[in-house]
């Protein structure tokens, strides 16, 4: 459990069904960098398309401990036969105590997890990921990228295919990582078994058109597109995302692009919750699960979150 690395498997319910929960943002101190604003700095993150109230200011990490805590324990409730954790795990990779409440609440999920590598935790200024910094996230979190399969059926393996999307987002300081890992993505789709396929990347693709200009939301377009291609070449299902704090859904071609809304502090309309996903051999389907937290309409937003 908790890595990315190698090739586990995961082993099929008796009906041939595989049930995965995808935990996306859980980022430990995250309410913490957005409390305290004034009207200046919130009206500047709405420019960026994040949705902030005014809250008092803290330094505490409870509340995002809190929701990350009650998100183990209804997935310990739920068993689903694995967890993804889909990236920025914690918001500063200079904070210890960031990092020790994650894995201490971490160590309580009572099935399999894996990590998706997110900007918050593989790059130290959560934007470019450096030699340095690729070396603590392995040293904390394992393995940046790997593969997961599962049986279905005699016939049908399910293929779960975790990315470095931090260097699809900003490579520059890694010569060759963007090359070395679409090359590592089609090498493992050209000799994967029959069956589904989910790709999971901390960064979304892109939000409205494979075409759209470069933001902090989207992999640039002169990476994205090469990697959209390979995806879609390969027949890859569904790809699963983060970083936006919010749930939102697109596709390119066949592949189904499902944006997950976060575990933590919310940046959209949607509560914080998971995505439960099911997979057999006639195809996948997918919930967000909304975690109820009393206190969430004060720093969110209302209880109307989007279903997709």
């Amino acid at each position: 459990a908790g890595t990315a690395g190698g090739r586990p498997r995961v082993q099929a319910m008796p009906d041939g069904r595989i049930r995965l929960a995808f935990l996306a943002d859980v980022q430990i101190g995250c309410m913490a960098t957005f409390s305290g604003l004034d009207d200046d700095a919130i009206t500047r993150f709405e420019r960026r398309g994040m949705r902030v109230r005014k809250f008092p200011r803290t330094d505490a990490l409870d509340w995002d401990a809190a929701r990350f805590r009650d998100t183990v324990a209804e997935v310990n409730r739920l068993q689903p036969d694995l967890a993804v954790i889909g990236g920025d795990m914690i918001d500063e990779t200079s904070r210890p105590d960031q990092l020790e409440v994650f894995h201490e609440i971490a160590a309580s999920c009572e099935v399999p997890f894996h990590y998706v590598p997110g900007n918050h935790d593989i790059c130290d200024d959560a934007a470019v990921p450096t030699k340095a910094s690729l070396d603590w996230y392995r040293a904390h979190f394992g393995p940046e990228h790997g593969t997961v399969t599962g049986d279905l059926t005699d016939a049908s393996r399910l293929t779960l295919l975790i990315v470095n999307s931090a260097v699809l987002d900003q490579p520059r300081n890694l010569e060759g990582a963007f090359e070395a890992e679409m090359a590592w993505l089609e090498s493992e789709l050209r000799r994967r078994a029959p069956g589904p396929t989910i790709g999971f990347s901390h960064h979304p693709p892109f939000v409205d058109a494979p075409d759209e200009g470069n933001t902090f939301w989207n992999i640039p377009i002169e990476r994205r597109l090469p990697f959209l291609d390979i995806l879609a070449d390969h027949d890859v299902d569904l790809v699963l995302c983060g970083h936006r704090h919010l749930n939102d859904r697109v596709e390119y071609q066949d592949v189904e692009i499902v944006t997950s809304a976060a575990v933590g502090f919310p940046l959209g309309l949607d509560p914080p919750g998971f995505r439960l996903v099911d997979i057999d051999e006639t195809g996948i389907s997918h919930t967000y699960y909304p975690v109820p937290d009393p206190a969430w309409e004060a720093i969110g937003g209302p209880p109307d979150p989007d279903p997709c």
